[in-house]
């Protein structure tokens, strides 16, 4: 009995001790207050299995609002076909649940020598192997474009403010055009109000294109409907096609503006210097590859990685170079000097809008997804597993399981953690006041 004893409280002491040394982990979502926490690993979206086996599998799932800044205990890192997708297993308040890993970051108060198994996982929305010859000849590969979530750059480009700085410059874009009709008899006016429309609205489109550039497809993240509800989803979708058709007609307008009071207006437009770009866009880039591996020396061979970043970056500056100079030339025998604004506008505004239209096609087409995948497996579900399965599923929880409840500082119940806090920091507020 005494070893039983001593060998039961030899491993009580070991598991402590394992869990003394575990990694702490806290919550920090870009853009977003929490992590949605589940029971299951099933649920966790980017899992191993479909949304259809989960729901014949039958299996149940809690979720929590994990707010940031919450202290997890982090136990293993899941499986999913992309490392940004990857379920991470935690502990928190003596419970197992799975979150997305890369919302977890590194805490401080780890104690030194313990080691960060996520940071070599590359959580990163949009990055790319460049593969290059080191010093001693060997062939090496460094991540470029690569993203910290949890720097300040991550938050930068993950957070609203980005969106909103977008939205008013597309805003006065329209206001300066409209200030551009409304004294469009004073020419002097007129055009100072076409070209300042013209900046406002290329600032907008190299925005949008350095955002897409860092976060590709993530570009669209806050109508993720992987994060997100699907009506969410929808209603913001609709909002981002409203603004990229106001995006596209403003060019419309700044195309009115210029041929207003013309009389010997032409069938020139932006649409024009798309033509002009798509014909030189291939002999360019082509013409250009050879053109700067000429002149950098550059072999896949034996470049080495400063090389590299010289031969690409040239090749991007005569690539947008030989366009922007072409579209100014078309603009400027039909507008003389204001062709160099025209050109500049509509070579920055054809490569954004091809852009957002990429991004925006993909998001659309990731959310139709989503919801048809979700529509036919309440359809099959309701055709075989009966109608009552269904009601379970659609709730989002079996009644079997005990639904868990949150109380703030006052005694009121909450549905999840993130809405305690809140009331937390009012009652706190409200205590501090009286």
């Amino acid at each position: 009995m005494k070893f039983k004893a001593l060998f039961a409280a030899a491993a009580l002491l070991a598991a402590s001790g394992l869990a003394t040394n575990a990694q702490t982990y806290i919550v920090d979502v870009p853009g977003m207050d929490y992590t949605i926490a589940h029971t299951d690993k099933y649920f966790v979206p980017g899992g191993i299995v479909s949304q259809m086996d989960k729901a014949i599998s039958k299996h149940t799932d809690d979720t929590l609002h994990l707010a940031n800044g919450t202290q997890v205990k982090f136990v293993s890192l899941g499986f999913a076909e992309k490392e940004r997708k990857k379920p991470a297993e935690i502990r928190y308040q003596g419970k197992t649940y799975y979150v997305y890993a890369r919302d977890l970051k590194f805490s401080e108060k780890n104690a030194k020598g313990v080691k960060d198994p996520l940071k070599e996982v590359d959580f990163s929305p949009a990055s790319r192997e460049l593969k290059y010859v080191d010093a001693d000849g060997h062939e090496q590969v460094k991540l470029a474009n690569t993203i910290d979530r949890h720097s300040e750059d991550g938050h930068n480009l993950y957070g609203f403010d980005n969106i909103k700085a977008m939205l008013f410059l597309l805003v006065m874009a329209y206001a300066l055009l409209g200030l551009g009709f409304l004294f469009k008899k004073v020419r002097p006016i007129k055009y100072i109000m076409l070209t300042l429309s013209a900046f406002a609205l290329t600032g907008l489109l190299v925005a949008e294109i350095w955002t897409i550039f860092r976060l590709g497809t993530d570009f669209t993240w806050w109508m993720d409907p992987d994060i997100l509800p699907k009506k969410t989803c929808i209603l913001r979708s609709v909002l981002l096609l409203a603004a990229v058709f106001a995006q596209f007609w403003s060019a419309n307008l700044f195309q009115a503006l210029i041929d207003y009071g013309r009389n010997d207006k032409t069938e020139f437009s932006h649409f024009t210097i798309l033509v002009v770009m798509g014909i030189a866009f291939i002999p360019v880039v082509v013409g250009s590859y050879f053109l700067v591996n000429w002149i950098t020396g550059y072999d896949s061979a034996t470049a080495d990685l400063d090389l590299l970043y010289k031969t690409w970056l040239l090749w991007g500056v005569i690539v947008f170079g030989v366009l922007l100079i072409a579209s100014i030339i078309a603009s400027a025998l039909e507008y003389k000097w204001l062709g160099i604004v025209v050109g500049l506008f509509y070579t920055v505004f054809w490569i954004g809008t091809a852009a957002v239209l990429f991004i925006l096609f993909a998001a659309l087409i990731k959310l139709a997804i989503a919801v048809l995948l979700q529509f036919f497996v309440f359809a099959f579900l309701l055709k075989f597993a009966g109608s009552d399965f269904v009601k379970d599923m659609a709730s989002g929880s079996s009644s079997s399981q005990p639904v868990t409840m949150y109380y703030d500082a006052d005694g009121h119940a909450h549905n999840n953690a993130v809405d305690a806090e809140y009331a937390n920091k009012a009652i706190a507020e409200r205590k501090a006041n009286e």
